[in-house]
C-alpha cells in the first residue's frame, strides 16, 4: 500500500475525516484538530 505524498487522501480517511466532522461539528474542535489531521495524514502518505 503505497502512497506518494501530495496524493489526494485514501477514501477510507476521508470516510474517517468525514465521521469525525459528524461527530463534531463545533467549529472550535474542528479548528484545533485540523493540524493534527494534517500530520496524521502527512504520516499515511510518507
Amino acid at each position: 500500500m503505497k502512497s506518494r505524498h501530495g496524493d489526494p487522501p485514501s477514501a477510507g480517511f476521508f470516510l474517517m475525516y468525514k465521521l469525525y466532522v459528524k461527530f463534531n461539528d463545533s467549529e472550535a474542535n474542528y479548528l484545533l484538530l485540523t493540524p493534527f489531521i494534517k500530520c496524521f495524514l502527512e504520516i499515511i502518505c510518507v
